[in-house]
């Protein structure tokens, strides 16, 4: 089985983005009252707007009998892989913008460490939690 980011992932980061982008030239702004800090915060906003999309569809993962293999990123790559035997728990977080957008991240603990597969849609989160205990 393989899996990619959710479709509402590119709503969760570009929001989460966008606000933080507005908060910081708001403050910027308060704080210093110079146009050209505004200016930064744009170019800061914009670059978001053009790197997450392609942050988006980097995540990319295949889950088979024997091992999970995730990898995510473009400029700094991770990729991981861990034997399926090594699982012990598996965990489901939803904060309020991931809800809001229909989105989850899975937290997969096995003996040695952990590894989080940001941004799936539910119905991923569902079909992954089944077929990692075995049903």
């Amino acid at each position: 089985m393989t899996f990619t980011a959710g479709k509402g992932a590119i709503a969760v980061l570009l929001t989460a983005w966008w606000m933080g982008s507005a908060t910081a030239a708001w403050l910027l702004w308060w704080g210093f009252g110079r146009g050209w800090w505004l200016l930064l915060c744009l170019f800061v906003l914009l670059i978001g707007t053009v790197y997450l999309p392609i942050w988006i569809r980097s995540v990319y993962g295949e889950l088979d009998d024997r091992r999970l293999f995730l990898r995510v990123g473009v400029v700094w790559r991770r990729e991981m892989t861990v034997p399926r035997v090594a699982f012990r728990t598996v965990e489901c977080l939803v904060p309020p913008l991931h809800r809001l957008f229909g989105c989850c991240t899975m937290v997969l603990r096995f003996a040695g460490g952990s590894v989080w597969v940001p941004l799936l849609d539910a119905d991923t989160v569902d079909r992954l939690t089944t077929q990692l205990e075995g049903r």
